[in-house]
């Protein structure tokens, strides 16, 4: 007998992780959990459903890479090369780090270590969630005052939790969202197919 493929992962009646390998016979028989999705991490969680919704990976690179996203933003695309670039803030000294988490300014927050998970905000009036490559901020003050005085109170304060090591700084309250996790797949179109899988 030929052994097949899996397409998918499902859990039956007993929490049992088991392959899908043909997609009818388990269509009918299926009276548990749904298909199960390669886990990818939290960071890339909202790219990874819009990834799943579109059907031809054309359709979600017009969707994420190729609008225009402003002077302040890169996209998924530009991640591995921002990071090399840039380098992300475990790259410099704790003194620098402060600096650039507004260190003299009404925004200052506490710098976390590696590998604590901290928010970042950004204020948008075009997107629903935070994509790799977006211009974000430590400080929900300073993307409130953003959504006020350059988008003129349109729009929303968009968040997401990631580790310093995923943001690359612009200037003192100001990064690039470059996620390491997005620096695993060899580019967009790998991203799309896996979390289709």
């Amino acid at each position: 007998m030929r052994k097949r493929k899996a397409i998918g992962f499902y859990r039956d009646k007993k929490k049992r992780v088991r392959p899908i390998t043909t997609r009818g016979y388990y269509r009918k028989n299926m009276k548990v959990a749904s298909v199960l999705h390669k886990p990818i991490p939290e960071e890339l969680e909202p790219l990874g459903r819009e990834a799943r919704s579109c059907k031809t990976y054309r359709e979600f690179e017009d969707k994420v890479a190729t609008r225009q996203l402003g002077n302040h933003s890169r996209t998924p695309l530009d991640v591995a090369q921002v990071r090399e670039d840039m380098g992300t803030l475990p790259s410099y000294d704790r003194e620098t780090q402060r600096d650039w988490f507004g260190r003299y300014t009404q925004y200052e927050t506490l710098v976390p270590t590696p590998t604590q998970r901290i928010r970042v905000y950004r204020a948008s009036s075009t997107e629903d969630y935070i994509k790799p490559g977006n211009y974000v901020t430590q400080s929900r003050k300073y993307a409130e005052e953003h959504l006020e005085t350059v988008l003129h109170g349109k729009g929303k304060i968009l968040t997401i939790t990631c580790t310093i090591d995923d943001l690359a700084p612009v200037n003192p309250n100001e990064f690039w969202f470059v996620p390491k996790s997005m620096t695993k797949y060899k580019n967009l179109e790998e991203f799309w197919q896996t979390v289709r899988l």
